[in-house]
């Protein structure tokens, strides 16, 4: 019996420039347009007046949160035609059980919702997060530093604690926080059942490794609300940015990469010994010095869809 999901998560990509740079590098983030419905993108206010999410200006203007991840699929390779045909037929497969062990990044699947249950489970959200974060950011750093000044941290801890006022500012912020991390969490791996083109997402068994809009750590990884229409230059603005941004890519040492990368597929059999040329000769491979023993495994994970289509 055929497996329902392969046990690798596969990353397409259309060109073997593509692939050969991500050979050397890793697998680079790329700043992706996520469609999502006006009422349930927020963004969160800059500065430190009310710490809350407001609802998009001009709500009749459609908007795309753009995000940086990289997708995957764990479509056995025995039913990936139709996905290749929007995605290329050019792979890396990450052996799903070791590289999960591996990568501390996020990452998961992603959850394909219904338009309309999703949109008021999200406003409910977004109220909650308004109630929690109606607090002034500059008051509190204000009102905490007047308690602090002149002490050293310790003492200064010790103050704090013993305020009530500061006390209940410091909680409701960094309940705040927590709310925000979780629904900016909900966003990065939700996605509609059906695209507003009408296709059918939910075919595409979709994992992501992804961002938290520049939180606990994330901070080359910011999302950004842009127009529908008319983004393109501005994705690729993004995504250049993040070709030198050495936290963007997933990379493999060599004590893992050869239990990690379960397939290495280009298109057609010619081109299988120039990859096999790569992996001997690059400096690197996926972002590390690789070992000859290491690259000898690595040429084994080699193959072409051409060889799959006669032989699976």
């Amino acid at each position: 019996m055929k497996e329902v999901n392969a046990g690798s998560l596969f990353h397409y990509t259309k060109k073997i420039d593509v692939l050969l740079k991500i050979l050397k590098k890793g697998i680079r983030y790329s700043y992706s347009a996520e469609e999502f419905d006006n009422d349930i993108i927020f963004a969160y206010e800059d500065g430190g007046k009310l710490n809350k999410c407001r609802l998009l200006e001009d709500a009749n203007t459609p908007r795309v949160i753009a995000m940086p991840m990289v997708s995957f699929c764990d479509i056995p390779l025995s039913r990936i035609a139709k996905h290749q045909e929007r995605y290329g037929k050019y792979c890396i497969g990450l052996d799903k059980t070791a590289f999960l062990k591996y990568w501390k990044g996020r990452i998961s699947p992603v959850t394909y919702y219904p338009n309309p249950e999703f949109r008021d489970y999200f406003l409910y959200l977004s109220d909650l997060l308004n109630d929690v974060g109606n607090f002034d950011g500059d008051a509190l750093s204000e009102y905490c530093h007047q308690l602090t000044k002149g002490k050293n941290v310790n003492d200064g801890v010790g103050v704090l604690a013993k305020d009530e006022k500061a006390m209940a500012f410091i909680k409701q912020e960094d309940v705040f926080i927590k709310l925000k991390c979780f629904a900016t969490q909900v966003l990065a791996v939700t996605k509609p059942m059906v695209s507003s083109k009408g296709a059918a997402n939910y075919d595409e068994r979709e994992w992501r490794a992804y961002t938290l809009d520049g939180l606990n750590g994330d901070d080359w990884g910011k999302w950004e609300i842009l127009n529908k229409d008319n983004n393109n230059d501005r994705v690729s603005l993004l995504n250049n940015r993040l070709t030198n941004e050495k936290k963007a890519y997933i990379k493999i040492e060599p004590i893992y990469v050869s239990n990690a990368i379960s397939h290495i597929i280009v298109e057609t059999e010619k081109e299988v010994p120039e990859i096999i040329s790569a992996i001997l000769k690059l400096p690197t491979l996926f972002g590390y010095k690789q070992p000859e023993e290491k690259r000898q495994l690595l040429i084994s994970k080699v193959t072409s869809f051409e060889r799959i289509e006669k032989d699976y």
